[in-house]
Formats: structure tokens, sequence, C-alpha cells
């Protein structure tokens, strides 16, 4: 029961269905060995270690303080660090044994917002969960917060308890206030006449002309995003554009970047670069030798 408990807790499926819709059941072995691998130290090196090296971390006593970890910490902390919930309805959650009889402060901020205070009670709040451990219930309140105050994104969040000796100490976490719906695009025209929207696939590096120097690069890729506009596309869908390691020339796949915060400068259109004019007429001349010899 301790492992079943804990590989639930770890998120370790049982099963999955595969892509002809077959049950697939997953060896009890391989659940165990991810569920070790995972409970691998963070200190070791884990893409050079055998689980069956560390047959200590799934003993019962070893299971049993992981799933008290998982399980029943998280009641006992009244303010997690993290949390989410949707703009339309945004609300505070804490944890707080059954009843608990002070008052507390809940303050959101952060940049961009006026800063929201509220001081409640167990009473202001919903109970949405619940939870018994050592003879005492613990529940999980909800506190609905003021809806214009907030916008969407990340804020700072803190909880104070008003007259209880026991907990001086401000709790600190974060919240991301979400949208109800994911984007969904133009839905609609400017004569919000019904529209399906539609676009283009391209890999840019396989895109060709007679400008370029051997790969799709930026150039045409603004090309590209002309035609699409004037044909009334709503999107253009492109492979990673991200930069790559440039040390590991015989793995040059664009999805497995080496930076995500900076571009390939493969795609770098050569007649755009300023210097360019410096050279062109070098270039153009051993280009033109280069084409005669063949």
């Amino acid at each position: 029961m301790g492992l079943e408990k804990l590989l639930y807790l770890q998120g370790v499926g049982a099963e999955f269905i595969d892509c002809v819709g077959k049950l697939v059941h997953i060896p009890a072995k391989d659940r165990q060995g991810i569920l070790t691998t995972m409970l691998i130290p963070t200190s070791f090196n884990q893409h050079q270690c055998d689980p069956s090296e560390y047959p200590h971390l799934l003993t019962e006593n070893k299971m049993a303080q992981r799933i008290e970890q998982l399980d029943v910490n998280p009641w006992l902390l009244p303010l997690h660090r993290f949390q989410w919930c949707e703009i339309d309805k945004p609300h505070i959650d804490v944890q707080l044994p059954d009843n608990y009889p002070f008052a507390f402060k809940v303050t959101v901020y952060g940049e961009g917002i006026d800063t929201l205070t509220v001081t409640a009670h167990c009473q202001d709040c919903a109970v949405v969960g619940e939870y018994y451990y050592g003879g005492q219930r613990y529940c999980q309140y909800r506190l609905v917060l003021d809806k214009p105050n907030l916008h969407l994104g990340y804020h700072h969040i803190s909880l104070a308890f008003i007259g209880d000796s026991t907990r001086v100490n401000t709790l600190y976490g974060q919240i991301m206030l979400a949208p109800q719906t994911a984007y969904q695009g133009r839905l609609t025209a400017h004569s919000q006449a019904p529209k399906q929207p539609w676009g283009l696939n391209a890999q840019l590096y396989a895109m060709r002309s007679d400008q370029q120097w051997g790969v799709g690069d930026f150039g045409n890729l603004a090309e590209l995003i002309d035609y699409a506009a004037h044909a009334g596309a709503d999107f253009i869908l492109l492979n990673p554009l991200h930069a790559l390691d440039i040390s590991q020339p015989e793995n040059p796949s664009p999805y497995s970047p080496t930076d995500r915060r900076r571009l390939n400068p493969l795609y770098i259109q050569i007649e755009a670069v300023y210097e360019y004019k410096a050279v062109q007429k070098e270039l153009s001349t051993q280009q033109w030798l280069q084409k005669n010899k063949r």
C-alpha cells in the first residue's frame, strides 16, 4: 500500500493508451525504477546512475518519510509558495486547522498593480478541501479577492496572523492569475462575419530562392510574411530559430537549441548586414569565377 501511494503521489502512472488506442500497462519493475530515479538526491548525476544501485531509497521508512512530505506537509503549511487561479474568479487558498479562531491578513502586491490587503476570518472563506491528521481536521480555506484591483500575470502574496502568538512570522508566496481560456486568435474578420483562421507552416531552413546563400534566411521570412499577409493568412508556423551548439556539428537539430534567448546566426540575411556593402564587389567576383569554373 505504501509503495502504491508513493507512486501515485510522485505521479508515476500505471497505464496509458498508446497511439492506436490500446491500453498499455506499465510493468511494476519499470515503475519502481522510475520512482527510485526520482528519489535519488540531486547531488548525483542522474543521467549516469543505475536505479538498481539505490535499493535503500525504497525502504518502508524512506517511503513513509516521502509520503508524509508529499501528502501531509502541504496541509501543515498555511500558505504555499505558489498557487494560481483564473482572473475571472481570483482567490487565495490558505490551509489552517478547522475553525481557526484568529484573523489573518492577506496582501497581494507587485509591479503594475495597487497593493490589495484583505483581513478575514475562516468564517469569511469557503472550505474547498479537508485533511485529517493526528486527530485534527485541516481545511483549505478559499478567500475571494476583489477582481478590479488585479490583472493577468504573476504577483507576490503574503500571509500574516493577527493575535496568534504561535504564528508570528509572515509567510510569502506567489500567485499566477491566468485567463479562463488560452488565446484563440482572431476568430472574426473586420466585417464581424465568422472567419476560420488559417495560416502557413514553413521550415525556414528549407525555403529556397535565387538570392539566398544556400539556406532560407530572415530575408526569405520577411517575403513570406508579406505574401501571407496579402493572402489574408492569420499566422505562420515556423521551426525553432534558437541558437545551436556549434561544438556539436553532428547534431544540428533546431529542436535541440543551446540557448533559447538567442537566435541562430545561420538565418541572417547576408545582404542585409551593413558591412556587406564593403565586400559586395569582391564576393560578387568570386561567385562569378566559381560559377564559370563549372
